[in-house]
């Protein structure tokens, strides 16, 4: 062991362990366990937590291997290791089809951790050293599974009927980066081959069409289909490696980030065109301006209609909420009540006063005055409409981050016509003819 790792010890490994099973983790080996208290864990992952541990900074995993280094790293530190050695190994590789052994014959170095820490070495170089590994991002989880927005739902139903595994994740789990330029908001993924499976294809094939990918998703299928890769300790590990792909993909777009995959084998990054390779996948410089010019086109591309839409699906979900609500006077003054107060809640104007049924426990003031929070239990308890209103909600914010980010790039490249036109048909939405005529001004800077 070189460098830090020779300063991590036996106590940092089982603080590692006990942080792994309080935090629920999930995290997969194929042939490395480190075996403790008669519980399997895998090797690579609680070696990279045990780093962490120790220095208070994450590991850089493609630094390290998960087989006889990591087996070694643990037999010294007095711990025991299932390891399913070279002819194990061995007798996998000759299950591979010919077409992945012959697209391996034609890199001068196959091995996936050299091509990850050439391909980082060409990334520091491309960004001018603006790249980091193993990123995370508070965004970057895993959605509710019990409650989950509404992108979503053709994917998890589709890897749940694939085969009968109703479990394809855990709830708000983070999800790291392979490589992260933030300058540029670019995360670069490198997808191996157990990336490629029956699962990513079927998720693939469910995605919601208003997403943005920086990869050719029919490619990615056609792949999927030929390598047919399969990975099934446990059982659905699979379906869940497909779902949290997926989140990457939609949670990137959603944050106005540029996701690029790049897959294993496509280009061997020990050459010396690595740099050239970057540039036909990125861009030269990392220069978004062809993604700025998609937005950008001439043409009228903004779905409208679908903003119009979700707006209308707000307005039916308010009808409903108040259907669901319907108080009589007497219980319309209690539910008013908040420490021995009454509030009557008006519009600046006084056409309306009313309680809304925007959300649980909340009264819309009108007029840009905010929430009023109430009591939780003022709204009679209906979960089925409050999870429907929580799926729109998460819609609706994605289609208008969509147009919020397409009337910034009018901005910045000073087409400012283009971006009135587009704040004016917003608000026209947003507010209805009435609100828009009367309620509305405009004070030039």
């Amino acid at each position: 062991m070189t460098g830090k790792w020779k300063d991590i010890n036996r106590e940092h490994v089982i603080k590692a362990i006990q942080k792994y099973d309080e935090e629920g983790i999930e995290s997969y080996s194929r042939n490395t366990f480190l075996v403790y208290n008669n519980k399997k864990y895998p090797a690579k992952h609680i070696r990279a937590m045990a780093y962490e541990v120790a220095f208070n900074e994450p590991a850089d995993k493609s630094k390290f291997t998960g087989g006889k280094e990591t087996v070694n790293f643990f037999e010294n530190l007095g711990f025991t290791v299932d390891y399913k050695g070279n002819g194990q190994e061995k007798h996998e590789r000759k299950l591979n089809n010919k077409k992945d052994q012959i697209q391996k014959k034609k890199m001068s170095h196959s091995g996936v951790v050299e091509q990850k820490n050439f391909l980082q070495l060409h990334l520091n170089k491309y960004f001018e050293g603006d790249v980091v590994s193993e990123k995370t991002y508070d965004w970057l989880k895993t959605p509710d599974m019990n409650n989950y927005p509404n992108e979503y739902d053709q994917i998890i139903n589709a890897l749940q009927e694939y085969r009968g595994n109703i479990n394809i994740g855990k709830s708000n789990y983070k999800l790291r980066c392979d490589f992260v330029c933030e300058s540029q908001k670019i995360i670069i993924e490198y997808d191996e081959r157990q990336h490629f499976t029956k699962a990513r294809q079927i998720s693939l094939s469910n995605y919601p069409e208003d997403i943005k990918l920086n990869f050719n998703k029919v490619s990615w299928m056609n792949s999927c289909e030929s390598i047919d890769a399969k990975d099934n300790h446990p059982h659905n590990r699979d379906e869940v490696r497909a779902f949290y792909d997926s989140v990457r993909d939609i949670e990137t777009s959603k944050h106005g980030y540029r996701l690029i995959r790049i897959k294993h084998g496509d280009y061997d990054w020990e050459s010396k065109d690595g740099q050239k390779y970057l540039k036909k996948i990125i861009g030269p410089n990392g220069n978004t301006l062809s993604s700025d010019a998609k937005l950008l086109d001439v043409e009228d591309n903004y779905d409208w209609r679908s903003l119009e839409i979700e707006i209308q699906r707000i307005r039916l979900a308010y009808l409903k909420w108040l259907y669901h609500f319907n108080p009589k006077p007497s219980d319309a003054s209690e539910t008013m009540m908040y420490n021995e107060k009454l509030y009557i809640i008006g519009s600046p104007y006084g056409r309306s006063f009313s309680l809304s049924p925007a959300g649980v426990g909340g009264v819309y003031a009108g007029g840009g005055k905010g929430v009023a929070k109430l009591p939780q239990d003022s709204y009679g308890k209906n979960l089925e409409l409050k999870n429907e209103t929580e799926r729109i909600k998460a819609s609706i914010d994605r289609k208008v981050k969509q147009l919020k980010r397409k009337i910034e790039l009018f901005i910045k490249y000073k087409n400012y016509p283009r971006a009135w036109e587009y704040l004016q048909n917003f608000w026209w939405l947003r507010l209805g003819l009435h609100e828009y005529a009367y309620d509305v001004y405009f004070v030039s800077a």
